[in-house]
């Protein structure tokens, strides 16, 4: 129909207001010019009549769907009621009202009776009120407990009782994590995988001693940090998005000795307890072949992992020190035994949030800061505060003389000039699989 519309009718109008014009042309022997504006005017009026014409047989045609429509509607509505008349517990909720109603009757009849006999009648009186009444209630028992029984049986379709006991919320929240899942599955087969870069900054200078690589993921259009993805992630997800990063960043070093940056960067490890040898033999030998990588490259740790039970599983991430890198730990907020323990293995920077930094001791007024820094120093490492996002958090920390600083107030994640190059260049990022 609309091939018909387009091109078929026009041709045929064209063809009639032809054929009009040269019949004209014969029976009253007009000029060529005369002929041409004659068909050029018939093509005109035929077309504003087809056009008119299919304007009234697309609007009956619509009023008859509708129409159409209006019934099915009105046929489904009637049969939803009779459905819902039907329904055995709205006949049995029925039969229960009507029951009440009769002894809410009985009650009041007795009620009256008693207010209207003497002394003597009292006790007679009340035997048949107590009388009824505890008929009233094992009536009522018995109805509930057909309802409950009836309402027992249609458990698992009652949408009620999927609501009163949680399983509608549960079952929501399971189908709302697997179909996260499903979209971060694919953003990674999809290869959304990006790098940014976070400045860390010397406090007092104000420049840049480090960056910080901040893996990014691109859902459905919305770019997250795939630290805020791990609990999407399984074990082997999160260690090819670190082999992915280690790849990565050797590009991302050549970028910098473009642009005559000497900063270190530091990459936050998402399963250094990895198990799988063959990992760790590719990395190490990416990192043994890439000098320039393991100068810069500073592999962080949450002290969370290097405590818990996951601690006995973390040698191959350490002897990836025999390749030149170094290492930071994250999260520290102990006591300076701990802290001294842990700076004392094998790590060059130790990383605190800012709150905990400025968080005051219990039962004093001195700040973790001050067991923290001093601890930090004496270990021979450096102390960057993270998270940084208030203007009194930054001078707090200047108060307790910790050198480096990062956070959204002072630079969120940056995009990098690296990945529009590779993208104009080649059309997709580097391979990051040997």
């Amino acid at each position: 129909m609309r091939l018909l519309g387009k091109f078929v009718l026009p041709l045929a109008i064209a063809l009639i207001a032809a054929l009009a014009a040269t019949t004209a042309r014969a029976m009253f022997s007009l000029s060529v010019m005369d002929t041409a504006m004659a068909a050029a005017a018939a093509f005109c009026v035929l077309m504003v009549l087809a056009i008119y014409a299919g304007q009234s047989i697309s609007g009956h045609l619509t009023r008859k769907r509708l129409t159409a429509f209006s019934s099915y509607d009105k046929d489904i509505v009637r049969r939803l009621d009779q459905i819902e008349r039907d329904h055995p517990d709205r006949q049995q909720f029925d039969r229960l009202d009507e029951r009440l109603d009769e002894l809410e009757d009985t009650v009041l009849g007795q009620l009256a009776i008693l207010s209207a006999n003497t002394g003597q009648k009292t006790g007679a009186a009340s035997g048949n009120l107590l009388e009824a009444a505890g008929d009233s209630r094992e009536n009522t028992h018995q109805n509930s407990r057909d309802t409950n029984r009836d309402w027992a049986v249609d458990f698992e379709n009652e949408n009620v009782v999927r609501l009163v006991t949680g399983k509608e919320d549960r079952k929501a929240g399971q189908k709302n994590h697997q179909q996260r899942q499903r979209e971060i599955f694919d953003a990674l087969e999809g290869g959304m995988l990006r790098i940014k870069l976070q400045p860390v900054i010397d406090l007092l200078t104000r420049k840049i001693a480090y960056v910080d690589a901040v893996v990014c993921l691109e859902v459905n259009g919305e770019e997250l940090a795939t630290r805020e993805l791990t609990d999407f992630l399984d074990t082997r997800q999160k260690a090819e998005i670190d082999r992915f990063a280690v790849f990565e960043l050797a590009r991302v070093c050549r970028m910098l000795d473009e642009d005559s940056e000497s900063a270190g960067i530091f990459y936050r490890f998402h399963c250094p307890e990895y198990d799988d040898s063959d990992h760790w033999q590719t990395l190490s030998r990416k990192l043994k072949g890439d000098a320039k990588l393991a100068g810069r490259l500073i592999a962080v740790i949450a002290m969370d992992a290097v405590l818990g039970r996951s601690g006995e599983r973390l040698t191959m991430f350490f002897a990836l020190a025999e390749q030149g890198i170094s290492f930071a730990l994250a999260g520290v907020s102990g006591t300076k035994q701990t802290l001294r323990q842990l700076a004392g293995r094998q790590f060059s920077h130790l990383l605190a949030p800012a709150d905990a930094l400025l968080a005051y001791l219990p039962g004093s007024n001195r700040r973790a800061g001050d067991e923290i820094v001093p601890a930090a120093a004496r270990a021979g490492c450096r102390l960057v505060a993270t998270s940084i996002t208030q203007r009194h958090q930054a001078a707090g920390l200047l108060d307790l003389d910790v050198p480096l600083g990062m956070g959204d107030l002072i630079s969120a994640p940056r995009n990098i000039r690296l990945y529009a190059r590779a993208d104009e260049a080649t059309g997709s990022t580097s391979d990051h699989t040997a």
